[in-house]
């Protein structure tokens, strides 16, 4: 089965009486959003995982290119498509600001795109 293009769509999150403008991805197995980031895993698919061309440097770090292309998949999508490698978990990539773990990591991280009721 070939993996649908991820994409990230904008919403709104309601809560509180305040609006919060949050980025998810779609699944690339069912198409579904992927509101729990910390439930799902970003997989490199298409390629051989292979290394492919220097890109330079960022911060002291070789940055080295990976044969395939990244897809966002649920667990149960990523099951599916098993054995996806190389791989993480997408609460790595996409921030939650409601896992807690993350907000050990990063207490200060906080959403900059907020409107206030109408």
């Amino acid at each position: 089965m070939t993996p649908r293009p991820m994409e990230l769509v904008a919403v709104y999150l309601e809560r509180n009486g305040r609006d919060e403008l949050r980025f998810v991805p779609t699944c690339s197995g069912c198409g579904e959003l992927v509101l729990d980031v910390t439930e799902a895993n970003v997989a490199v698919v298409g390629g051989n995982g292979s290394c492919l061309d220097l890109e330079g440097t960022h911060k002291g770090a070789k940055v080295i290119r990976i044969d395939g292309r990244p897809h966002v998949f649920c667990w149960p999508c990523d099951s599916k498509h098993g054995g996806n490698v190389p791989w993480v978990n997408a609460a790595l990539v996409f921030r939650d600001r409601d896992d807690a773990a993350q907000q050990r990591l990063n207490p200060t991280f906080r959403s900059v795109a907020r409107r206030k009721p109408q």
